[in-house]
């Protein structure tokens, strides 16, 4: 599967990492500042999946064509995150949002076709701008629906 991620903090690079570990195709959306230090490689410490590193490509607009795009923003940048990636890019993409509360759903489904109720549970920070710290016993995403999503 093709994932973008919106939002390099503590979730998007865990996640980032971890799906470009288990083969996804990924790409993280990031703002310029960050994009300027990033150099493409992240690295996960984690107490769930382990310690590894994996190549993810960033860019600071979305520029093709994926299946889901994590919205892990935090909700105060949301709106402006935004921007990097375009509705009419995302097109038909299952669009995940993984932050705090629920008034970002109605947010997102006013500008995404297909966007998925969905929660967190994980404790992880970003360190520098590639290296990402699980230190938490416990990582689990829920989808509503989720049976409608292909693992990838």
């Amino acid at each position: 599967m093709r994932h973008a991620i919106l939002g390099a903090g503590g979730i998007g690079g865990l996640l980032a990492g971890a799906l470009a570990h288990a083969g996804g195709e990924v790409v993280l959306l990031m703002r310029p500042q960050t994009l300027a230090e990033y150099r493409g490689r992240i690295t996960v410490e984690s107490a769930v999946l382990g310690n590894f590193q994996a190549e993810v490509p960033a860019l600071p607009i979305l520029d093709r064509d994926v299946d889901v795009l994590w919205v892990a923003t935090k909700s105060t940048q949301l709106e402006a995150a935004l921007a990097l990636a375009p509705a009419d890019r995302v097109g038909t993409a299952e669009v995940i949002p993984l932050l705090n509360g629920i008034d970002h759903v109605a947010l997102l489904r006013n500008r995404y076709r297909n966007v998925r109720a969905a929660a967190i549970r994980v404790e992880s920070e970003r360190v520098t701008p590639e290296l990402f710290r699980q230190r938490s016993p416990f990582l689990r995403v829920e989808l509503v629906g989720a049976e409608a999503v292909q693992a990838g």
